[in-house]
């Protein structure tokens, strides 16, 4: 039987302040529910975050994600990140991918880390526009269209330890340091970045991935 925790019990269980608990759970780090105006934790849900819970250098190659074998995800996505994979673990270091249209080109931004990032993720896509949609099937948080989660791709324990992401449209360094991949676009990169890029060390992203964007560029 599901054992339900009010936030005051989830804090003490994480040895978290009520405070803290409670922002963590508002921006979808924390797995917790809203039943009304309270937010009630599942204590399963809980000791699986924990559990999941690694360094972000080894979160995409940890893992247990489902993708090779994986029939809800389209076949001309897995095979091009079964190609990815083995050519990053062979040492390359820079790919361009081809896939047939309407075959979820953003998707496939998507499971790439899996296996392959050793460490956080930058994506770039063509405009804001794109960055939102991008965001919108990558955010844990979102129940209804987070791509991971439709897809079998993690299970839903899995999922509470990310991956965590958040679109480039602030100064908030800490926001970028504790999520898994950052989605930014063209201009930010190559048109502003003093503004946007600057404020990254050179070794903050171990991958970047060019969604709808000219490789030439870089």
């Amino acid at each position: 039987m599901d054992q339900w925790l009010s936030i005051e019990e989830a804090a003490k269980h994480l040895g978290l302040g009520k405070t803290n608990l409670y922002a963590l759970v508002k921006a979808g780090k924390v797995p917790g529910n809203k039943i009304g105006k309270k937010w009630v934790f599942e204590k399963k849900q809980l000791d699986a975050w924990v559990r999941a819970k690694r360094p972000m250098e080894s979160f995409f190659i940890d893992s247990e994600y489902d993708i090779d074998e994986n029939k809800r995800i389209r076949e001309a996505q897995r095979e091009a990140h079964a190609a990815l994979y083995q050519f990053f673990k062979e040492g390359g270091e820079r790919a361009v991918v081809q896939i047939p249209f309407y075959c979820g080109k953003s998707t496939l931004a998507s499971i790439i880390p899996f296996g392959i990032a050793e460490g956080r993720v930058l994506i770039l896509t063509g405009n804001a526009s794109q960055a939102e949609e991008s965001f919108s099937f990558m955010d844990v948080s979102n129940r209804q269209e987070c791509f991971w989660r439709k897809r079998h791709v993690l299970s839903r324990e899995d999922l509470a330890a990310g991956p965590y992401s958040a679109v480039l449209d602030s100064d908030d360094r800490s926001l970028y340091r504790n999520s898994h991949i950052v989605i930014a676009t063209q201009e930010q990169s190559v048109e502003d970045p003093e503004k946007w890029m600057d404020m990254f060390d050179p070794d903050f992203f171990d991958l970047i991935v060019l969604d709808e964007v000219e490789p030439a560029l870089f």
